[in-house]
């Protein structure tokens, strides 16, 4: 599944194959150097662009809010989730008032490179379950019900980060950037 996420995803991009072996490369190497977790997806995505266009790049990076930054991120590409209890440790999920348990496995969702940097770069910003920032837009946390069984891309994402969230090991946006900028430093 992870290889088919890759693969699809810098298909959608176009990226060359001396390219896309480059950027796999660095994936790996991050994925091997870090102690904390992360989007290997949003990671690929950042990275491509940024060999890609490093203008558009640099306009990710601030977050502007223009719409259709650049052609090639309306692409189209389909990814595949683990959704599992046991991957994800959700096990429940909210269901309008009730918690249902949660019986997802793999989901797939086709969506655009615009969406999937959208939809990330939210998730990675929301703040640690822990905080009073946190509690203010959600009852509960999100491995405890907190979450809705709504199949979109914002709820997979949610729910495949719900143990990291809560235990505040994953990346920020900040320090995804500085890998990326890093690891073109020493090519």
């Amino acid at each position: 599944m992870f290889i088919n996420n890759c693969a699809s995803t810098l298909e959608a991009l176009k990226i060359n194959l001396r390219d896309s072996i480059k950027l796999f490369e660095r994936l790996i190497d991050v994925i091997i150097t870090t102690n904390k977790n992360f989007d290997p997806i949003f990671f690929l995505i950042l990275s491509s662009v940024n060999i890609k266009n490093n203008e558009v790049y640099a306009k990710l990076k601030s977050m502007t809010t223009e719409k259709a930054i650049a052609p090639f991120l309306a692409a189209h590409f389909t990814l595949s989730f683990n959704l599992s209890r046991a991957n994800t440790g959700v096990p429940c999920l909210r269901d309008g008032q009730y918690r249902r348990p949660n019986h997802y496995e793999i989901k797939t969702i086709e969506l655009n490179l615009e969406q999937y940097i959208s939809s990330a770069q939210a998730v990675i910003l929301i703040a640690n379950p822990l905080t009073k920032i946190y509690r203010e837009n959600y009852s509960e946390p999100w491995t405890d019900g907190g979450l809705s069984m709504d199949e979109s891309l914002d709820n997979y994402l949610k729910i495949g980060w719900a143990s990291t969230k809560t235990y505040d090991l994953s990346l920020t946006l900040k320090q995804y950037h500085d890998l990326i900028e890093l690891s073109t430093t020493f090519e």
